[in-house]
């Protein structure tokens, strides 16, 4: 009986020295704390960089939603900000007062996987709000407006800032611009938004160009002629400044294409950014 137990303990601890000599082995390939290259966890910092609210829900494409996952329940980041699937999407738009999200990536499965009938305001660089029903209460603006640009487009103002968006300080700055949009009344045409950012009234160039983003509102997912008479819209647009730039101003262009061709400007106007 004793020398049975002496070799199970034997057994038993070769197994221990075995499992801990896989692990040495395999630790410094999975531990990514230390090594920048590894981008795994990059999708979900980017979903948590934008302005959810508190408890958001978020359908994103699979990557998105593993990294989301393990920053919440491992790392404790945003622990209230969860990954949901299509289907669980599908119950929560349902629900009042739950803050439900779309990220950019997962946006074109939308309309056959969530609801094509969905109302979208954008979050940020990444993040798209799903409501069931028109927003009609934009927050508090940081920049009042209430500009009525013609055809129904009405533009209630607009949030700013300048960030440092590098990595290790290498100096990377971000200008972001949110434009919050109203419809006044039934839009009859599919509008693009152009943003150009100034520096002392001249435009900002940007590799001997003009820096500019131009993209139909909510990054191209929602039409103005989709939106509802007095629905409120927020539109984000997110810039990377070269280095010397200190922008003081936008010029926002509103535009339309032609059936035959070119293009027809529905309201030009300049922002006094802060």
């Amino acid at each position: 009986m004793g020398e049975g137990l002496v070799v199970r303990a034997i057994i038993l601890a070769g197994l221990a020295l075995l499992v801990a000599y896989r692990f040495v082995l395999s630790y410094p390939r999975a531990d990514s704390s230390q090594r920048p290259e590894d981008t795994g966890l990059a999708p979900g910092w980017a979903i948590l960089a934008d302005e959810s609210e508190k408890g958001a829900a978020v359908f994103g494409v699979r990557d998105e939603a593993l990294a989301l996952g393990y920053l919440a329940d491992i790392w404790g980041a945003r622990p209230d900000v969860r990954p949901v699937s299509s289907q669980e999407a599908r119950s929560l738009l349902q629900q009042e007062g739950q803050p439900l999200y779309v990220t950019r990536a997962a946006a074109p499965l939308l309309a056959a996987e969530v609801s094509p009938d969905a109302h979208l305001s954008s979050a940020g660089a990444v993040l798209i709000r799903l409501r069931p029903a028109p927003w009609q209460e934009p927050p508090s603006l940081q920049h009042r407006l209430d500009a009525d640009l013609g055809d129904g487009l009405r533009l209630l103002g607009f949030a700013a800032t300048v960030e440092n968006g590098g990595k290790q300080g290498d100096g990377e700055r971000i200008l972001r611009v949110a434009l919050y949009w109203q419809a006044a009344g039934r839009i009859g045409h599919d509008y693009t938004i152009s943003l150009r950012p100034l520096a002392g009234g001249q435009p900002i160039l940007a590799g001997g160009a003009p820096l500019q983003q131009d993209h139909p509102p909510v990054w191209g997912f929602y039409p103005t002629t989709r939106w509802t008479p007095g629905e409120a819209v927020r539109d984000d647009y997110v810039l990377a400044l070269p280095s010397a730039a200190q922008p003081d101003g936008a010029t926002v262009v509103v535009y339309r294409a032609l059936p035959q061709g070119g293009f027809e400007n529905l309201a030009v106007l300049t922002l006094a950014l802060p």
